[in-house]
């Protein structure tokens, strides 16, 4: 269909939202709903227990099942690891033909224009009114400075968020402008993150992180000691970050660019989310930097992905 728009009723009259899935941002976001005299809604089926907890401890009515769920939402947002966002929206698609309920659909997941355009397909028999969406920043409970982006045509519950204290901003009138903007917000920064955890990775693996680091220092670029100190802050997240980077590889392949950069900058975050650290979550005390880098090069040493240097840094006299 291409960018594609159309417009379908709904119901402006938003009091329940549901929250898809209660994680790190989902949980953020409903309690400043919460605040703001909205009620958000989880269904558990199937969900971890630090989801429930989430969920709880925010203030999240609770639905039996996912058909109760969306027969008694005004409204539902979709905030989740983007390789189950697919999946998520077609089981909600078909609970809506089932209860013969419509509430609006806010596809709030890191996701490739082509991707959200197939995942609007799946609601155009339902009559619910879909938004392409993304959040700018982190969980908006903890930054004013958190966006939630969004295109389409009939976007009038957004109102709903503003008016309950979460800044909207509208970017586009077609679904899949918003997305397209998430993807290059997501190249600019988790990409440069996964090529400095390749560079500080190698570094220390072949015992040239300090001299590493006096380069940038005598060059007076801070760069180093910025990315190093963020570094371990990726790891509870960092299982995310590869369907992202595979989301954006499909973006720039469809346009006519290489996707070879963020296919690799996918390969590196798998490869951290494959050793102990991806299990981590984000109520686990943060790594240390030493251990982070141990872990990943320790893993890409059994797996060959690294030479077996035998580099050790001169001892100081």
């Amino acid at each position: 269909m291409g960018f594609y728009q159309w417009f379908i009723g709904g119901s402006m009259d938003i009091q329940r939202i549901a929250i898809m899935s209660p994680g790190e941002m989902g949980s953020g976001i409903g309690r400043v709903l919460l605040k703001g005299g909205l009620q958000p809604v989880v269904c558990l089926e199937g969900r971890s227990a630090l989801s429930a907890l989430r969920a709880r401890e925010s203030g999240f009515a609770e639905a039996s099942s996912l058909e109760e769920l969306i027969e008694t939402v005004d409204m539902v947002i979709s905030i989740m690891v983007p390789a189950e966002a697919e999946h998520a929206a077609q089981l909600v698609a078909k609970a809506m033909l089932r209860t013969d309920a419509h509430p609006s659909y806010l596809e709030c997941n890191a996701l490739s224009p082509l991707s959200m355009e197939r995942i609007a397909d799946m609601f155009v028999p339902t009559r619910a009114a879909f938004i392409d969406g993304f959040v700018f920043g982190p969980p908006p409970d903890k930054s004013d400075k958190t966006w939630i982006c969004y295109s389409g045509v009939n976007t009038e519950s957004m109102k709903a968020l503003s008016e309950a204290g979460l800044n909207v901003r509208s970017v586009g009138a077609r679904v899949g402008q918003a997305s397209a903007l998430k993807m290059l917000d997501s190249a600019s920064r988790k990409a440069v993150t996964a090529l400095w955890t390749e560079i500080l990775t190698a570094a220390h693996s072949m015992g040239l992180y300090d001299a590493l680091g006096e380069l940038y220092a005598i060059s007076g670029d801070d760069g180093f000691l910025e990315k190093s100190k963020h570094l371990p802050h990726i790891a509870p997240r960092v299982r995310r970050f590869v369907g992202e980077m595979e989301e954006i590889a499909g973006m720039l392949e469809q346009i006519g660019l290489t996707p070879r950069m963020l296919d690799g900058a996918a390969d590196i975050f798998r490869q951290v989310g494959e050793t102990s650290l991806g299990d981590l979550t984000p109520r686990d005390p943060e790594p240390t930097l030493v251990h982070f880098l141990e872990t990943v090069s320790d893993y890409a040493r059994d797996k060959k992905f690294l030479p077996k240097w035998n580099i050790k840094p001169e001892r100081k006299k």
